[in-house]
């Protein structure tokens, strides 16, 4: 499960088998990304940051 909020993404919850992408927390930032790849599921932000 994916969760968005207040401008950032995270994973909480996945069937897979280790949890990678739930310990690899919260993302916000152009260009960072989750993935997990049993689930083959890529997150990424994009866009343009304020100035």
């Amino acid at each position: 499960r994916l969760e968005i909020e207040n401008g950032t993404a995270r994973i909480v919850d996945s069937p897979c088998p280790y949890k990678v992408c739930i310990s690899m927390g919260e993302i916000s930032r152009r260009g960072e990304i989750i993935a997990c790849v049993p689930n083959r599921l890529l997150v990424q932000v994009a866009g343009v940051e304020p100035d």
